[in-house]
This record gives C-alpha cells, structure tokens and sequence, in this order.
C-alpha cells in the first residue's frame, strides 16, 4: 500500500509518518521554529502584556489578580445574607461582625481596657489622669496620677498606746490591785477522788492499782 507525502505529491511508504525524506526535515524545523516563537511571543489573554510561557491561567500577574478578586466578590454577593442583632442593643448588624454593632463594640472595648489596664485609677481619676496624659508619657502620667492620689488620702495618726498600770509587779501585788479596782473573785471547781473503792466497771480500786 503506498501513500502520498502531505507537502509534495511524492509517494511514500506505509510506515512513513507522513512525510519523504525530503520534506520530513523541513517540517520539522519549521514546528521546531514556531515553538520557540510561540514560547518567546506568549502574551496575556486579557492585555498585550508578555506572559511566561509556562502560565496556565494565560494572564498576566495584575489580570490575574483582578480576575480572582472579581470571583470572590461575586461569590460573596451570592451568599444568603443573614441578619443579625447586637448582643447589648437593638441594631442590625452584618454576619461578619463580632456580635456588635461598632458604637457597642467601642464601648466594650474601653470597659475592658478599664477593668484591666486602667484598674489601678480610680473613676474619680481618670479626667486627671487625661489631663497628664496630653502633656506626659503614659507612665509618667500614671506615677503623678498616683502621687496625687496617695496625697489626696488623709493620714492615720497613730495612737499611743496606754502604759500597763501593772507593771513591775509581783502576780499577788498584780491581783490585789485587780480587787481593789473592783475585780471579782471566781471560784474554781477542783476535781477530788471518788469516794468509793470500785470503778464504773465493777472492778475494785484495790485491784486496778
């Protein structure tokens, strides 16, 4: 069975690829040419802008990057949007949103910071401690704050003590100046041995000795 070349009409064997000898080379060469054309020459799908050759999406970095951002744009449109209420007030908010609304969420925000990091000043305080802070770092602004806060307190007088009345007395001089001061004397139960010779038990004293 023979065939016919696809570039000439020469004819060609039943083995051949589809080309003579002759003109086998030449196209080689020539597919050979336009892969490096086609490698050197590749631009973006989207702008005259040259791309690798080795793309797969067939854009350019910024086309690309547009690209994306309009997929998920347009994927976030397409979700339900749930509605939502503000833990501490009435407002709608967005799915997105913490669980307040932003003037909720500020007030949050400096409750926390007052419980924590402003726990050391008193609410009595704070326009102080403002006022400093305009003028003064944020640690200075504290230690005057606490200055002040300390000289605000007023100061415990300590009291004297009483002197002992009874001192450098024996305890008979110490417990007759007691009575006659006007102290009572308590009689105090003092414990005797039974009576009897036998225990509770039955036994004799005799023999438990």
């Amino acid at each position: 069975m023979t065939r016919t070349c696809k570039t000439c009409p020469a004819t060609i064997s039943a083995e051949s690829l589809g080309r003579c000898p002759k003109c086998a080379p030449k196209a080689t060469a020539a597919k050979q040419l336009a892969q490096k054309a086609a490698k050197a020459k590749t631009t973006c799908i989207d702008c005259p802008s040259p791309i690798s050759w080795r793309s797969t999406s067939g854009r350019c970095v910024p086309c690309a990057q547009r690209v994306r951002r309009q997929a998920e744009e347009a994927e976030r449109a397409a979700r339900p949007i749930v509605k939502r209420t503000c833990v501490d007030c009435p407002a709608s908010i967005s799915s997105g949103s913490g669980g307040r609304c932003h003037p909720c969420s500020v007030k949050f925000r400096n409750k926390r910071r007052r419980e924590t990091q402003m726990a050391w000043l008193p609410p009595e305080w704070e326009k102080t401690y403002q006022r400093l802070r305009k003028s003064f770092s944020a640690s200075i602004a504290k230690a005057k704050t606490l200055d002040q806060i300390a000289l605000s307190k007023p100061r415990v007088v300590p009291v004297a003590s009483k002197p002992d009345p009874y001192a450098g007395m024996s305890p008979f001089e110490k417990q007759d100046q007691m009575l006659r001061r006007g102290a009572r004397l308590i009689e105090r139960e003092v414990y005797r041995a039974p009576e009897h010779a036998f225990s509770l038990t039955g036994s004799s004293m005799g023999d438990l000795g």
